[in-house]
């Protein structure tokens, strides 16, 4: 029963870190609708680049925008699950340096 506490734990850090993540883009969102208006110059800069690259992507099929989501879902889920010791024991199973 020690182990409960702990997968749930983990699952609300997770739930609290999408969050963040959507508030996040929402944020960023919020600032490229306004072409970075009322925001520091910084900001203001990179969220223009940002937006430059939507409308770049405007021009991606929709098939290739949801693989590419896929993907960066993927990502995001080893990035989450892959520790450590487990990419050192994975490296040395592929005969690879660890460094």
């Amino acid at each position: 029963m020690g182990e409960a506490p702990d997968w749930r734990a983990e699952a609300s850090e997770r739930r609290r870190q999408r969050e963040r993540e959507i508030d996040v883009e929402r944020r960023w969102q919020k600032v490229m609708d306004r072409d970075g208006e009322g925001a520091p110059e910084w900001l203001k800069e990179a969220a223009l680049r940002k937006k430059a690259m939507q409308t770049k992507d405007s021009d991606v099929p929709p098939w290739m925008k949801e693989v590419k989501l896929i993907n960066k879902e993927l990502a995001r889920k080893i990035t989450e699950t892959d520790q450590p010791g487990e990419t050192n024991a994975r490296k040395a199973e592929a005969g690879q340096s660890i460094e």
